[in-house]
Order: C-alpha cells, then sequence, then structure tokens
C-alpha cells in the first residue's frame, strides 16, 4: 500500500511510479499477491509505472503472470498476461483511455522523478551557481539578483557547511556544468546562459516586460523566479533568479520552516533598496507547471500594488 504526492517520493518496495495525472493530488498503488502467478494491482492518480513483482516459486524459473489492474478486465478495466515472466525483471505500465497497456512511458519531457519541481527540488542534486558578468537590462533589479546571489552563497557556507559552487557565465565550459542543476542569476542581457535558453522557456521576457501565464509585468519593479528542465540538459534543472525559496530568518529558525516557499514558477516585487528574501511577502504571481512542463497551472495571483 503506497500513497504519494509527488514523484520526489515514487516507490516502494517493488512498485516504482513514473508519472501522475496530477501532482500535488493524492496518488496510490495498492498490491496484493494472490497466488504465485496471478498480481492484483489497484491504482489511483496514476499514469504510468513499473513492477518488479516476487512471484513465482522464489527461484528466477520463468512463469506466465497474470495481472488484473483497477478490477481486471471482468471490472471493465485491464487484465494483462506476461508470457515467460522471469521474476525481478521490470514490467513497464501505462494507462491509455481507461485501459493499462505494458509500455513504458513515451520518450517526451515530462514530470518524473528527479524532475518534478518545485525550485527548491533543484537542491537535492550537484549545482552550480552562474555570476552574470554582462551588462543589464535593469540595474536595480541588477543590484536586487546579485544580494539573492549573495545571500544563497552565505546560507551555504553558514548553515550547509560548504562552499557553494559559483562560476561567471564567461567561464563556462561543458565540463562545468555537466551533470549539474544550474542556478542562473540576472537577466537575458547580463547572463549568456539565460540568454541562450531564455526562448525555450515558457515565460516572454523583454527589457521591459515579463509575461507569464498570461500575466505581464514591468521588470523595473517586478522579477521572475522559475525552476525547468535545462533545454541544452533536459535531465537536469535551471533555476532563475533564485537560490532556496526558504528565507535565512526560516533557516535560523527551524528546521520545520525549511520548506519550499514557492511552486514551481513566481513573480515578485523586488526593491533595490531593501532587499527581502521573505517570499511570502513579495510574490505576486505563483503557479505550477503540468506533466508536460508546458502549461502554467494552479496559478495564484496576490494584490500587492
Amino acid at each position: 500500500d503506497f500513497v504519494t504526492y509527488t514523484l520526489a517520493w515514487p516507490s516502494c518496495k517493488w512498485v516504482y511510479v513514473d508519472a501522475l495525472y496530477h501532482h500535488w493530488e493524492r496518488s496510490e498503488v495498492h498490491a496484493k499477491l494472490t497466488d504465485p502467478s496471478h498480481l492484483s494491482l489497484f491504482t489511483q492518480n496514476i499514469w504510468a509505472m513499473h513492477i518488479s513483482p516476487p512471484v513465482g516459486d522464489g527461484s528466477t524459473n520463468p512463469i506466465d503472470l497474470t495481472i488484473d489492474i483497477d478490477g481486471g478486465a471482468k471490472n471493465g478495466a485491464s487484465t494483462i498476461i506476461v508470457k515467460n515472466y522471469k521474476p525481478g525483471r521490470a514490467i513497464y505500465l501505462i494507462r491509455r483511455n481507461k485501459q493499462w497497456q505494458p509500455e513504458r512511458f513515451p520518450g517526451v519531457l515530462h514530470k518524473k522523478p528527479m524532475l518534478q519541481g518545485p525550485i527548491d527540488d533543484a537542491l537535492f542534486s550537484p549545482l552550480i551557481a552562474i555570476k552574470p558578468t554582462g551588462k543589464p537590462w535593469n540595474d536595480d533589479m541588477a543590484t536586487w539578483t546579485n544580494k539573492e546571489l549573495d545571500r544563497f552563497q552565505s546560507a551555504w557556507s553558514s548553515y550547509f557547511r560548504g562552499t557553494l559552487p559559483t562560476v561567471d557565465d564567461s567561464s563556462i565550459t561543458p565540463d562545468v556544468v555537466r551533470g549539474r542543476n544550474l542556478y542562473l542569476f540576472g537577466d537575458p542581457s547580463s547572463n549568456s546562459v539565460m540568454k541562450n535558453i531564455v526562448g525555450r522557456l515558457p515565460l516572454v521576457w523583454k527589457k521591459d516586460s515579463i509575461t507569464i501565464a498570461g500575466k505581464t509585468y514591468p521588470t523595473d519593479k517586478y522579477l521572475p523566479m522559475m525552476i525547468f528542465p535545462n533545454p541544452d540538459d533536459p535531465e537536469h534543472y535551471i533555476v532563475i533568479n533564485t537560490g532556496m525559496t526558504f528565507s535565512l530568518a526560516d533557516i535560523a529558525g527551524s528546521n520545520s520552516l525549511q520548506y519550499p516557499h514557492l511552486p514551481d514558477f513566481a513573480i515578485i516585487r523586488y526593491d533595490a533598496k531593501q532587499f527581502s528574501d521573505d517570499r511570502r511577502k513579495d510574490a505576486v504571481l505563483t503557479g505550477f507547471f503540468d506533466e508536460f512542463w508546458k502549461k502554467p497551472i494552479n496559478i495564484w495571483t496576490s494584490d500587492l500594488p
């Protein structure tokens, strides 16, 4: 019996969930071996999974395995027979038109384990912060984002007991960024890495405006924060203009406060003269991306002027 709300926690024993219909909704897999060659599965909000059930007589001898899913064919659902199944081998399953099929999830960009967000998920894999060296579109925004990078570095040193890996955008080499999540600071004018990928992200960022989720904000007061699969390395993330989304006060206060304070993207109101890292006070728009990292969903806005 397995329950999860996110593919950050995708597995239990020999059941591994590969895709959900909707993140942050209750998702369940209930599995029962009714005999050595028969398996029953019941699911909720599960789109794709793979299983390696301990069936058979305890050996590696192949068997014909019957899998009833969500009630089986006799109840209008799915019954799959896997001929000559060798115990321990993965069986991939995907739900199409209310019927389960023995297939892998298609090879398209989608939310999956280690690539499901939200923003703070990028902290759990190797990462590097990339500092801008070019001329920014907006000096006030540049001042603010530099302070955010300073905060990220300070917290890494003081609380995470290490030196935050940081490199100038002008010093990037394939070896430096390979296998890492990239934390990008600045704007498409000041940060060459951001300039290279911004046209492939689900926002429109111009010198004077930012548009996302159908809403447009002026860049003299507002800036974007976002996590997204790196278009040049889609097995890893890019993160824009934020380190951890919880504040230094949260870190100093209690471990219980060190949870994600933003979803997949946000627009915040910034003040170059009075830096703040409290996203509960300055976020004016937040939301998630859908399961294919395309459409903004679950949009929240505030009336902050």
